[in-house]
């Protein structure tokens, strides 16, 4: 009973409906863009045409900043929606020639803390309008729950990288109609998640990058080698002896009669 309440929680409160929705032309102009402050399972639309742009993520407000995920490779063309179901702070840049250091074309997004579930993820594309997540970046020991109930099957993997086609390392859960799976992260690093149903990767951009860190991370402490030990003192030979002197043999003929 408790599972089907959470599955209702999280998906009554991420429909579309109850979600607002915001719009950023995509652009490089000298204004740059102020912070935007928005609510947990909120969606961002990012839209450009013309002239070539592209949307990454990255870890820091800064142009030199990391980049952690490649959003929307670059296009002339694109409408990009990310909704945003952890709360936090999320920055985009555009990378594009100098549109982000000339340009200002770098983004600041501010999530509250006011999600109706807590650390839950709706595990599918028909209740966060297609649009795709961002990379989550969460503290060591997080506890995220993926769910989903009976609109569509749904799978959920683990896999070597943030796309549509690395191996699987993990199967987390096997393909089904209504689900809801806890995954702790409890050691630093990055994670990837996918569904593997046909077109739900690819079409929907149903896939998820996590990274843990922080302070409540284990550390991995090195033992120092034990001190090596001197070896024992080399003895000295005892002297060598002279060999006798060897008489020296006349010859016959040098021998006195």
């Amino acid at each position: 009973m408790r599972v089907y309440l959470l599955i209702a929680a999280l998906l009554g409160t991420l429909g579309v409906s109850h979600a607002a929705n915001f719009n950023v032309t995509w652009a490089a102009f000298a204004g740059g863009y102020a912070p935007m402050n928005i609510s947990c399972n909120d969606v961002v639309t990012f839209a450009w045409s013309g002239p070539l742009h592209e949307l990454e993520q990255i870890d820091k407000y800064s142009c030199d900043a990391k980049t952690i995920q490649h959003t929307e490779e670059k296009t002339t063309n694109a409408t990009v929606s990310v909704v945003f179901p952890y709360p936090g702070n999320y920055y985009f840049r555009c990378d594009v020639g100098s549109h982000c250091s000339a340009g200002k074309q770098i983004i600041h997004i501010q999530v509250a803390d006011d999600c109706p579930v807590k650390n839950g993820i709706a595990w599918t594309q028909v209740f966060r309008a297609r649009a795709q997540w961002p990379t989550l970046n969460v503290p060591c020991g997080t506890t995220l729950t993926a769910a989903w109930n009976g609109t569509f099957n749904h799978d959920l993997h683990q896999v070597e990288k943030d796309d549509c086609t690395s191996n699987v390392v993990k199967v987390w859960q096997e393909d089904t109609n209504i689900a809801s799976v806890p995954i702790s992260f409890s050691k630093a690093g990055t994670y990837h998640f996918r569904c593997d149903i046909p077109t739900h990767c690819p079409v929907n951009k149903q896939r998820l990058q996590v990274i843990a860190s922080g302070s409540s991370c284990p550390t991995t402490t090195t033992r120092n080698p034990p001190p090596r030990r001197n070896p024992p003192p080399r003895r000295n030979p005892p002297p060598r002896r002279n060999p006798p002197p060897h008489h020296r043999m006349l010859r016959a003929e040098e021998q006195q009669p």
